[in-house]
Formats: C-alpha cells, structure tokens, sequence
C-alpha cells in the first residue's frame, strides 16, 4: 500500500472583490492519497479476426482525501469569475477504480515481435462527502464518472464517457465517439453527446493534422441534432518550439453569437492542449 500525504496553500490577489476593495485570499488545504496493489490475472486466449493474442486483466483502486480547511474570504465576498473565486471549506474523498483488459499485437520494431496494447480501458469514479448537507445539496455522494476506451483495432479505437447520477438512475450526460487514425499525422473523429439537463444531443466533428514536425492544425466543428443548427466551430494551429507550444486559434460560437481569437503557450507536455471531446 503506497500511502502519499501532501499539503497546501494557496494565496490570491483581486484588484476588485464584491465591495469594489483590493483583496487578498488565502486558501490551506491537507490530505492523503492511497494507492493499493494492483490485482491482475492472465488468460491465454487466442483469436486472430480480432487480432488477439492472450488476455490480461489489470484492476488498481486508490483513494484521495481533501480537506480544505480554511479560507479567508468566502466566494460571496468575491466576483464569480471562474472555480478559482469559488474555493471555500471543503471535504471531499475520492475512489478511483482503473481496469485495463490487455493483449499482445505484432511490433513492427526489430526483435520485439509482440506489444503489449490496452485493447480496452475503463475508469470510474466518485466523491464522497462527510459533510454533505454543506458541500454536496445534501447528497453524501457525486455522480459516478465513467470513462472507456476500447483500441478496435490499431488504427480504429471507439471512445466513451459519461456522468451516472446513481440517485435518479440515469446519465446526466453521456458521449461515444469513432477515432480513426488515418495515418501516423492525421486523425479523425465523429462523436455524440447527450445532456439530459437540456435533453439535447449534438454532434462533434473533429480533424487534426501533423503538417510537419513542428506545426499542427486542428478542425472542430458542433452541430445540434435536435435543431439542425450548426453550434460551435473552432480552427487551431499548433507550433511546438523548443520547450514550450503555441496555439493561436480562431473560435465560432453560435450561442453566443461570439467569434474570438486567442493566443495560448504552455510548456511542451503539459495538459495545455485542449480536449474537445
């Protein structure tokens, strides 16, 4: 068991805050995350249409707990801009559950003639509140997320994810999407979602291309089902430098009757880039 404890603070300063004064928050937060071994077992299974070559199941379930204890200004004392202005006292414990149910392909690498591939993933998770009727509605329990991915082929992998509220018994919202991997620098993809607070589902397009080493282009486009309107569409072009990326992008929104443009940098393999799905 691999126990991990860490603590926190974290310090902000507004210009303006609800009074129209210059403030200052400061935010202390401790807690503990549990990692337990993982439980596999093998199965020697062989079927050559789905390109399999033996099974391992893979389980790891962990734990987090938050506690975040203090905070100086409450949100109410400040203008609601984003989730950092909504930090307040807050306990929260998370169960995670990782499955991995892999096999092994042939490598196309010199004297490895076999890989090992996740053929499919699934996670969950949940969060848990000891404090309830503060942190959560009243609810001791978040809705249950859910993400899979499932490696059709090398090529072909179909993705899945979405919100379980295991009070009503249904999907606050749900999405499954076709990724193809046309080649080693284009990929498509065609997914759907669905969000039962407004009963609508739409449609995502999405194409992203390796121009070179270098340079990136990204096209997204959303469209409602329920409508037939055309809802978002956004145009980004990637530049990785030396240890950094730069995305300048070009964004539609039909909602809001908005067109923007931004201009981002963040450290090459930091979660910087955006996940349209």
């Amino acid at each position: 068991v691999n126990i991990t404890p860490f603590a926190s603070v974290r310090g902000t300063y507004f210009d303006e805050d609800a009074s129209g004064d210059e403030a200052a928050r400061y935010v202390g937060a401790w807690g503990a995350k549990v990692g337990l071994p993982p439980l596999w077992r093998a199965w020697r299974v062989d079927n050559r249409t789905l390109d399999i070559h033996h099974l391992r199941h893979i389980a790891v379930l962990d734990f987090t707990y938050e506690s975040t204890y203090d905070a100086t200004k409450i949100p109410s004392q400040l203008l609601q801009f984003d989730e950092v202005d909504a930090a307040d006292t807050l306990d929260i414990a998370t169960i995670r559950l990782r499955q991995r149910l892999q096999t092994k392909r042939p490598s196309a690498v010199k004297d490895d003639p076999m890989r090992t591939i996740d053929l499919v993933s699934l996670d969950g998770e949940a969060d848990y509140f000891p404090e309830p009727d503060r942190d959560n509605n009243g609810e001791l329990w978040s809705e249950l997320r859910l993400y899979s991915r499932c490696n059709l082929t090398d090529d072909v992998s179909l993705l899945g994810d979405g919100d379980y509220d295991t009070y009503d018994g249904k999907f606050d919202k749900a999405g499954v999407w076709l990724r193809v991997d046309h080649s080693p620098r284009t990929a498509y993809s065609l997914g759907t979602r669905y969000l039962r607070e407004t009963s609508a589902s739409s449609v995502t397009v999405e194409l992203d291309h390796l121009i070179t080493d270098r340079w990136a282009v990204l096209l997204q486009g959303q469209h409602d089902i329920d409508s037939n309107d055309f809802l978002d569409g956004t145009l980004v072009l990637r530049r990785n430098l030396h240890r950094f990326v730069l995305e300048m992008s070009l964004d539609y929104d039909e909602g809001r009757d908005d067109t923007g443009v931004a201009l981002r940098i963040y450290p090459l393999g930091f979660s910087g880039k955006r996940e349209y799905f």
